[in-house]
């Protein structure tokens, strides 16, 4: 058993506390045994996830910039990264994260999509580079044991994220044989992995850098092994430290057994970024003129409310690389009570998304058409 006396590091928790996913950084004593600090965490598969996807774009325009050949792959981790991010928003606790910093990235995503086909290399790769800083600062921050007050710093969360980062900088680098800024990539992926070890030290919080340093691509950089560590990283970030003598297995790829039913299968990334050039097929436009069935009550798209005309939901639908995402804000009529809102149409009759209130407060939101 392990005793921690200035605030829990894990987002697994006592069950006398709320059950919403804690930070790893919450002032509460709480004895915790070695197995509940290795749980799994959803949150930390999708940090990793949004940071794998941010950082194969990085390594495909750091070397090839923007071309008719690659822009549509470029698309699809954009908008990975974007879905990543949608499911993190939900399981994050606020404070000590603003949720509207996220949005707030998913926005700035979205905006580059419509806008990077035909842009110079330097100006992609910049604006790529940006999105991945906004992302970091926004995972920076946690509840000071000294002061009781938010600080800007180092966290696991943001480890973890340059840990995926520089991974799928280094993997699309090495598949287009760009060696140096693999070579770059890797480097910085092990100093993040031993920088988020640090982090876990005082802060503390759960950060699996024995399991991170297992991934064979550290040792042997080869396509082969990119292909096989991704799957390594993943099971990492998915299930944490593992007990001792307990091994991963990388044949197995993230199951969806693995992720609570909270969240999307189809926010895993499970595998790299394919060569073939093959275009996506078309996504039909979702029929909103019918009111759909979702989480919060019936939407009354037409009429720009929720379950009841006191609930007002208004907003645009836009196509983001082949995907359907409406953008739109949520308020009450009777109160001051408001936020934003994202959904992400995974298919013409049914939505992935969350809703934030007063950048405080973070929910899932999830709608189907009428059948």
């Amino acid at each position: 058993m392990v005793e921690l006396t200035k605030f829990a590091g894990t987002r697994r928790f006592h069950p006398i506390l709320n059950a919403k996913r804690l930070p790893c950084f919450l002032f509460v004593i709480i004895i915790l045994s070695s197995q509940d600090a290795s749980a799994q965490d959803p949150a930390r598969l999708q940090i990793m996830n949004a940071g794998i996807n941010l950082g194969w774009t990085s390594g495909i325009i750091e070397t090839e910039g923007v071309t008719a050949e690659n822009i549509d792959q470029i698309g699809a981790n954009l908008a990975n990264a974007t879905a990543a991010i949608t499911a993190l928003v939900p399981l994050i606790a606020s404070p000590p994260y603003d949720t509207d910093s996220f949005v707030k990235v998913n926005e700035e995503i979205n905006r580059l999509s419509g806008k990077i086909g035909g842009m110079p290399r330097d100006k992609a790769a910049h604006e790529i580079s940006a999105i991945y800083r906004r992302l970091q600062s926004a995972l920076r921050v946690y509840l000071s044991a000294r002061t009781r007050k938010l600080t800007q710093g180092g966290t696991c969360d943001a480890s973890t994220l340059d840990v995926g980062y520089y991974f799928g900088r280094g993997h699309t680098a090495l598949q287009r044989g760009n060696l140096t800024l693999e070579r770059k990539s890797r480097e910085t992926m092990m100093h993040s992995i031993h920088t988020g070890a640090e982090i876990a030290k005082s802060r503390p919080c759960v950060f699996p850098s024995d399991q991170y340093l297992s991934a064979p691509v550290l040792d042997t950089p080869t396509v082969a092994t990119y292909a096989s560590s991704l799957t390594v990283i993943q099971n990492v970030a998915a299930v944490g430290t593992l007990p001792a003598g307990v091994a991963l297995d990388p044949a197995v790829k993230i199951p969806t057994a693995v992720a609570p039913s909270s969240v999307p299968t189809t926010t895993l990334t499970t595998s790299p970024p394919p060569d073939n050039g093959k275009t996506p097929r078309p996504v039909v436009r979702p029929d909103l003129s019918k009111p759909w069935s979702s989480t919060w009550g019936n939407i009354h798209w037409s009429e720009n409310y929720y379950g009841t005309k006191s609930k007002t939901l208004t907003g645009k639908l836009v196509k983001i690389n082949n995907r359907w995402v409406f953008f739109g804000r949520w308020g009450r009529t009777s109160s001051d009570r408001s936020g934003q809102v994202m959904f992400t149409f995974t298919s013409p009759t049914s939505f992935e998304g969350y809703y934030t209130e007063n950048s405080k407060k973070g929910g899932s939101w999830r709608g189907a058409a009428p059948d």
